[in-house]
């Protein structure tokens, strides 16, 4: 999705749910792990610039309303009845977090056990300096082979 449409898009869910007029914020994050947050604190909804950018409308539109759901029933409620019941109400899925199969997160780092010789399966996006006994991590190339 576009980062002008997602932001658009917030910003106008913000002010229907009555978040802007309390002070609340959206922004986008550097984050590669969770596509949103909802930070009380600072009354900020956050979204990952880079995971917006490779979603679709359906899976970013569904983080912000998440979030927004977050922020409506308050701290501390978590992913409780109160905060799936505010979710599907304002016409997000309910869902507690995206699943892999639907928001696409990229996998730069693969875990590869040396003692097997094969990929793991296991995927991160920061490279560990450390090796842990048999296992070790390597790069993921843009067109998904493993070096």
């Amino acid at each position: 999705m576009r980062l002008e449409k997602a932001k658009l898009i917030a910003n106008d869910l913000m002010t229907y749910f009555g978040l802007s007029r309390l002070g609340w914020r959206f922004q986008f994050d550097r984050a590669v792990w969770r596509l949103g947050v909802c930070k009380y604190q600072n009354k900020i909804i956050s979204i990952s610039e880079k995971l917006t950018d490779i979603n679709t409308e359906d899976e970013v539109l569904d983080t912000i309303l998440h979030e927004i759901a977050h922020a409506m029933v308050g701290k501390g409620i978590g992913h409780g009845p109160s905060w799936k019941n505010m979710a599907v109400e304002i016409g997000c899925s309910g869902k507690r977090i995206a699943s892999a199969g639907h928001v696409a997160i990229p996998k730069k780092w693969v875990l590869f056990d040396t003692q097997r010789n094969q990929y793991t399966g296991v995927k991160r996006n920061r490279r560990f300096s450390i090796r842990y006994g048999r296992y070790e991590w390597r790069l993921n190339d843009s067109e998904g082979r493993m070096s």
